[in-house]
C-alpha cells in the first residue's frame, strides 16, 4: 500500500507538474484568505470579515473588518465567543485528499509506522486547481470547489456531509486545540457517503454511469 501510494503521487505529480510543499506536519500553513467571487459578506480568514460589493463592470470592491480579540467570524459576522473554523490540515487515513480550504492544493496521506500517517503537501501549478474526482491538477480556478471552497466551513460540531466534488470522501467538523475544523476520510470500495443516513453506500448502476460519463468528459477538457 505504502509503494502504490509513493507511486500514484509521483504520476499525479509529473502528470499536473504539481509542487510539493512543506509537510503541513512540519510547519503548519497559515490560513489562506478567503477572496470574494460575489456581492456578500463572508469571512476571509478567522479575524477578518469581507464586505463584498459589486460593481456594474463585473468587479468586485473588498472591504475588510478586523474582529475583536474577543470574536471570530462566522458565517460573515464577527461573533463574540465564536471558535476558529480553521486548523492546518492533518491526515486521518491514508488516501488523496482535497485541502479544505485551499482548491489549489492537495495532499497524499502515507502511513507512518504502525498507526499513524505523514502528510505529503502538493501546490497545482499556476492557474490551475486540484480536482478530488479524478485526483487530479489542471482545472480551472471558476469551479465550485474554488468559489465555495472544497470543504463547507464548520459552523457547528460533528456536522458531516460528502465532499461535493467526490462523495466517495465525507468530513466531519472536530473540536480540537480552540478550533473547529473538517477532518477528511473516504468510504472503501469506491461508495459514496449519505450524510442524511451516516453510512457509505453503494451507487446505484444509474449514477455509476453518470460518475463515469462526468469523469471521462473531465478528462477530454483542455487543460489550461
Amino acid at each position: 500500500m505504502f509503494f502504490n501510494l509513493i507511486l500514484a503521487a509521483f504520476v499525479v505529480s509529473c502528470r499536473g507538474q504539481s509542487e510539493l510543499t512543506t509537510p503541513a506536519s512540519v510547519e503548519p500553513d497559515p490560513q489562506p484568505p478567503r477572496l470574494c467571487s460575489a456581492a456578500g459578506q463572508i469571512c476571509s480568514t478567522c479575524d477578518t470579515v469581507s464586505v463584498c460589493i459589486a460593481n456594474v463592470d463585473g468587479s468586485i470592491t473588498t472591504i475588510n473588518q478586523t474582529c475583536h480579540s474577543d470574536e471570530k467570524c462566522l458565517e460573515g459576522q464577527c461573533v463574540q465567543g465564536a471558535i476558529c473554523n480553521y486548523r492546518p490540515f492533518e491526515c486521518s487515513e491514508e488516501g488523496f485528499f482535497p485541502d479544505p480550504y485551499d482548491c489549489k492544493k492537495y495532499h497524499v496521506c502515507l502511513p507512518l509506522g504502525e498507526d499513524g500517517t505523514e502528510d505529503m503537501t502538493f501546490q497545482c501549478p499556476e492557474g490551475t486547481s486540484y480536482d478530488a474526482l479524478s485526483a487530479s491538477c489542471g482545472f480551472p480556478l471558476n469551479t465550485e470547489a474554488c468559489i465555495n471552497r472544497p470543504v463547507p466551513d464548520c459552523t457547528e460540531r460533528l456536522q458531516v456531509g460528502a465532499v461535493t466534488s467526490n462523495p466517495n470522501l465525507y468530513y466531519t467538523c472536530v473540536e480540537k486545540d480552540g478550533t473547529l475544523a473538517p477532518e477528511l476520510r473516504k468510504c472503501q470500495g469506491g461508495n459514496q457517503f449519505k450524510a442524511d443516513k451516516l453510512s457509505c453506500q453503494e451507487e446505484t448502476s444509474g449514477k455509476k454511469k453518470d460518475k463515469k460519463e462526468k469523469k471521462e468528459k473531465k478528462s477530454k477538457k483542455p487543460k489550461e
